[in-house]
């Protein structure tokens, strides 16, 4: 079964199932070990791009800001040229394309590594559950 059709609320638990296996508990901890490593750098690849996300969106807020503080500034002339009012009312364009692009990277660009993450963190908390054929066999039996 695909983890993603499991509700992101539902713990997982995952069964490593082995044909005729030898207990070896040194190299079960080797395979834990390695799966948490692997969806531990998994993780932290996801921090790194919602962080960069965040970033990114407060240096567009900032820029958008900064053009609105100019289009008050010059618009507080009185000039009537036709160029200078184009110029102002492009300013002030910008500035809310830099609001609207800081909040949709924000709000929307974040929504899927934030999922994922959570995906991730889900299979960091997963039970690790070693069994052998014989195990299954038994089991059936009984």
């Amino acid at each position: 079964m695909c983890s993603e059709e499991i509700p992101l609320r539902k713990q997982l638990e995952l069964n490593v199932c082995i044909k005729n296996r030898q207990v070896d508990v040194q190299k079960e901890h080797t395979l834990e070990a390695s799966y948490q490593n692997y969806y531990k750098a998994q993780l932290q690849m996801i921090r790194r791009s919602i962080n960069r996300h965040y970033r990114f969106s407060f240096m567009l807020f900032l820029i958008a800001v900064g053009f609105i503080a100019l289009y008050f500034l010059v618009s507080r002339g009185k000039d009537t040229h036709l160029l200078s009012q184009i110029m102002v009312e492009g300013v002030l364009i910008g500035a809310w394309v830099f609001m609207w692009e800081s909040l949709h990277m924000l709000f929307f660009e974040t929504m899927e590594p934030l999922k994922r993450r959570k995906e991730l963190k889900r299979f960091l908390d997963a039970e690790i559950v070693f069994r052998s054929e014989v195990d299954d066999h038994q089991n059936q039996e009984l």
